[in-house]
């Protein structure tokens, strides 16, 4: 059955949708704010997670001046099926409340996810999509959105099947380059991965992402117009909270790197502790400290690393702290470190908000030659692009910004009222169905086949199979293309 909206056009409707109440997302925040203060009647449909109480939701949803939907997500399995993952992520939440700098207390582990865990985990993702989107459906339908305004391709599934059935026009907002996260390797998963993201991305009206470096491969890759950029600027808050170095744990006296972000592999971090006895030798009073969410048995990885080369005293944790805090945060340190690694090519062209959230506190930065970051530091200042990802020209980088730094005035691109402004218009174009410059609906075109630039080449039942569900999925599309010409 189809369900289309009823009511006043003037006041557009708008369903964001958000898989991850529990995180902080500061852009999907500004996404809600942004489409409020244009005077639209906003919602955010999100999932409650088993262990959504580690990020704190309540401090990032309850600042969001929309209403707040959320759906269970225990609702989405079976009994059985859900008890198991309450159990694991329960699991999980007693590991992480563990983290502290004693790492006799963790055990490390490099174990890789087994070949059942790996497939099981991909066709799992397929059926979460649509139970996602059965379980919203009542009440997406019963707010009949005039947008559907889908967050990762987590949310573009359910967003593309919830259009369907309203009649809503989807945007889909690309947070990441999926293909290239991290983690992500020539995998069975890739490829069901890459293959959903190319489906469905040419049913989304408009597609918006976070750099200019994703824009671009995001249309190379799948052979659509070059989505709308938004970059991750933060609001400018002249009135931070304030902070002191003795309430989040720095030392008063000491020379402190800061690096803001989640602790996880690719990140850099162990290459600015690997950096730590020669900056100390330098600079005596250094100090590293990390700012972030974390495992227990990443951190402990960390602390073991800094054990063995002597400096665990000199490695600082730090909790995280709500989005607005950070500036404040930042502003405490004497340096911003940015040293993240190419290590997947959505870190190579990332863009992340911890660089403007840097720039607003004033804090010199050290980043890596990431393209994206080194782009805005060579033309504005404001900090040192190392020349490379080792832990010497990271020290390098350091030592430069320690003699000081010039900084620029950004231009008012970069900054949270102009991504407002681009989210707001491309919302009231898509409701009034105005033509949207190189965002127009994206029609079937046979070169996307091979746009993700995967060839299932070479010997053995793997490769095989890659190249069997690579025809049938041409077979399917073409078929179905051929039946919607003849309809007409």
């Amino acid at each position: 059955m189809t369900v289309t909206s009823t009511h006043d056009k003037t006041i557009p409707r708008v369903a964001v949708l958000l898989d991850h109440a529990g995180h902080g997302d500061s852009r999907v925040s500004r996404t809600c704010e942004a489409l409020f203060d244009a005077g639209m009647d906003v919602r955010l449909f999100t999932l409650q997670r088993f262990d959504s109480d580690l990020k704190s939701p309540s401090n990032f949803l309850d600042k969001i001046p929309v209403e707040v939907v959320r759906l269970d997500e225990s609702s989405l399995y079976p009994a059985p099926l859900a008890r198991v993952r309450e159990f694991r992520r329960s699991r999980n939440i007693t590991n992480r409340h563990a983290v502290n700098s004693n790492i006799d207390s963790h055990v490390s582990s490099n174990k890789n996810p087994s070949l059942v865990h790996r497939i099981s985990r991909s066709f799992g993702a397929l059926y979460w999509h649509h139970a996602v989107a059965k379980s919203l459906f009542p009440t997406v339908a019963a707010f009949g959105p005039d947008v559907i305004f889908a967050n990762d391709l987590s949310m573009l599934g359910a967003g593309v099947l919830l259009s369907a059935d309203t009649g809503s026009r989807v945007v889909y907002d690309a947070h990441e380059f999926e293909q290239g996260r991290n983690g992500v390797k020539e995998t069975m998963e890739e490829f069901i991965r890459r293959r959903w993201e190319a489906r469905l991305i040419l049913k989304a009206d408009a597609v918006v992402t976070v750099g200019e470096g994703i824009a671009a491969r995001l249309s190379e890759l799948y052979r659509i117009p070059k989505p709308m950029v938004v970059l991750n600027v933060p609001k400018f808050l002249t009135e931070t909270p304030p902070l002191s170095r003795s309430e989040v744990g720095m030392p008063i006296d000491g020379f402190v790197a800061l690096y803001v972000g989640a602790i996880s592999v690719g990140r850099g971090i162990e290459v600015m502790i690997d950096a730590l006895p020669e900056a100390i030798s330098k600079i005596p009073n250094f100090y590293f400290a990390v700012a972030g969410h974390s495992k227990a048995l990443r951190w402990a990885e960390l602390c073991e690393r800094a054990v063995k080369l002597n400096v665990i005293d000199r490695l600082i944790k730090i909790e995280a702290v709500p989005g607005d805090h950070v500036p404040g945060l930042i502003r405490l340190a004497d340096l911003s470190i940015i040293p993240v690694l190419p290590s997947c090519e959505s870190y190579r062209l990332g863009l992340p908000n911890k660089l403007f959230q840097s720039l607003q506190a004033g804090t010199s930065i050290v980043a890596t030659p990431l393209p994206e970051v080194a782009a805005i530091l060579n033309a504005y200042g404001g900090g040192v692009v190392t020349r490379g990802f080792g832990s010497s020209e990271l020290l390098e980088g350091i030592l430069k910004a320690k003699a000081g730094v010039e900084t620029n005035c950004l231009p008012d691109r970069y900054s949270a009222e102009d991504g407002a402004q681009r989210i707001a218009g491309l919302v009231w174009a898509l409701v009034r169905k105005e033509p949207i410059p190189e965002l127009s609906r994206y029609d079937f075109d046979r070169s996307m086949l091979e746009a993700g630039n995967w060839k299932p080449d070479g010997k053995g039942l793997r490769p095989f199979l890659a190249r069997i569900c690579v025809r049938l999925m041409r077979m399917k599309i073409e078929k179905n293309t051929l039946i919607e010409h003849l309809k007409l």
